[in-house]
């Protein structure tokens, strides 16, 4: 790959293969370019791209042909899939390039590893649909393809589940600092599902148990052994409330989650499963277990924090947030079917402040500037667990100090363009000075979008 390819505005992540292509006509403009698309049979596409092979079935479904050149461009995939990440690309680096001449290139590209996500805590501060679905936007140029969402925890509930309206009744109206909260209808829920397919995003919800659940005792007695509802939490503390096996609402509550969010939960739901410092001896493995078992039993897999590693199963997934992890509790899950997603707080916790004199973030894991947040390898976050091991990776998005979807596009861009390319490429590609020409290109979009806040 010469270093003029390397360096096209826009061209993020970097695909994996890339090369000049013929060129256009003079005086060629991005408008003048209609793009037509191939659907080939596996076997054409395979012979279209050799001698380059691709590992696994699922990279085969996402890949694509783009060729750019002699003033016009096509998009050849063997699923629709792989066409809509082809013309994607295509549309991005339009708009990225579109006051220079058109490029002349043919690129291959499939991704590194399935999952490449996005977490977002919508229950500290809630964020509405329209700044979802503006996120999901984002996600999708970079190859993110997985939207997950934080919609419950001390401070507020987030979503309608019409076996306990209660819920949304007494608690969703609060968030930390006493700010406004707010929560989901099934139809706006429905609306997000529906714009994430669209996008080519999967949403994974998250039901944190059995701790972070003030918002749930607050609005259920039955949840609660004594009968009696803590207040509502307007703080940042965690670790101080959880599920009990002695309440009699317990089970019912945690069927109705699962019931409501099953049926738009494919990917996948999130039980949490961290930090449950006040839950009592033996209820962890009890409640933790039961829901894992009920959302197997609809059919779907079970997704939680590395808490939990010891009680998924095969197809589960484990959400790592710890670089510096004691024990073998990963490797043990990987060895039983489990799969790993890479979530590092130091590397892919996007709450952490970008530089010292940040205004908004926090610092548990470190400072994050944007190159910590590209360059980096997920096979060496937990040790006996390699490439086979882990279904992906996922940036993490906390709200502590974020009130509006100003606070969201500080926090996220660009570190969102250089996790997306450790996601999609299993790590950095090229040089960091490379990435960084590449970058301006998206940081142009962004900003005529009223997104880049720098």
């Amino acid at each position: 790959m010469s270093s003029s390819l390397s360096t096209i505005p826009g061209l993020l992540p970097l695909p994996v293969f890339i090369e000049e292509a013929d060129a256009h006509p003079e005086e060629a403009t991005w408008a003048e370019i209609s793009p037509s698309v191939v659907l080939k049979t596996p076997e054409e596409f395979s012979a279209a791209i050799a001698p380059l092979t691709i590992p696994e079935e699922w990279q085969f479904a996402e890949a694509y042909i783009l060729t750019i050149s002699a003033g016009s461009a096509q998009v050849s995939a063997a699923t629709e899939l792989g066409l809509s990440r082809g013309l994607r690309r295509l549309n991005t680096l339009a708009i990225a390039n579109h006051s220079r001449a058109p490029i002349a290139v043919k690129i291959i590209d499939y991704p590194a590893y399935r999952h490449r996500g996005l977490h977002i805590d919508v229950a500290r501060h809630f964020f509405s649909v329209p700044t979802i679905l503006r996120v999901m936007d984002a996600m999708s140029e970079v190859g993110l393809n997985i939207l997950h969402l934080h919609l419950s925890d001390d401070q507020g509930w987030r979503i309608e589940i019409p076996q306990f309206p209660e819920l949304i009744e007494r608690s969703s109206d609060c968030a930390v600092g006493g700010e406004e909260g707010g929560y989901y209808t099934l139809d706006d829920y429905k609306t997000l599902v529906e714009g994430a397919r669209s996008r080519m995003i999967a949403i994974i919800p998250e039901i944190d148990i059995p701790g972070h659940v003030n918002a749930a005792l607050h609005a259920i007695e039955g949840l609660n052994p004594d009968g009696v509802c803590p207040p509502l939490y307007e703080g940042t503390e965690v670790g101080f409330s959880t599920l009990s096996t002695k309440a009699p609402a317990t089970q019912a509550f945690l069927e109705a989650v699962v019931e409501t969010l099953a049926p738009f939960s494919m990917a996948g739901i999130h039980i949490g499963g961290d930090e449950s410092f006040s839950t009592a001896e033996g209820d962890y493995p009890a409640i933790v277990g039961s829901q894992i078992e009920r959302i197997h039993a609809r059919g779907t897999r079970a997704v939680a924090w590395e808490e939990a590693a010891d009680l998924l199963g095969d197809g589960d997934l484990v959400q790592v947030w710890h670089d510096d992890l004691e024990g073998d509790s990963i490797a043990r899950a990987v060895g039983r079917g489990v799969k790993a997603i890479m979530s590092p707080g130091p590397k892919a916790y996007f709450d952490m402040k970008e530089y010292p004199e940040q205004k908004l973030g926090i610092t548990w894991a470190g400072i994050l500037p944007l190159k910590k947040a590209w360059d980096w390898d997920p096979e060496s976050i937990c040790e006996g667990v390699d490439r086979k091991g882990i279904e992906g990776v996922e940036a993490c998005l906390w709200s502590e100090t974020l009130r509006r979807e100003k606070d969201v596009w500080e926090m996220l861009l660009p570190r969102l363009a250089g996790l997306a390319e450790v996601a999609w490429a299993g790590g950095p590609r090229g040089s960091w000075e490379d990435f960084q020409e590449r970058l301006a290109g998206l940081e142009g979009l962004w900003r005529g979008r009223g997104w880049y806040v720098k």
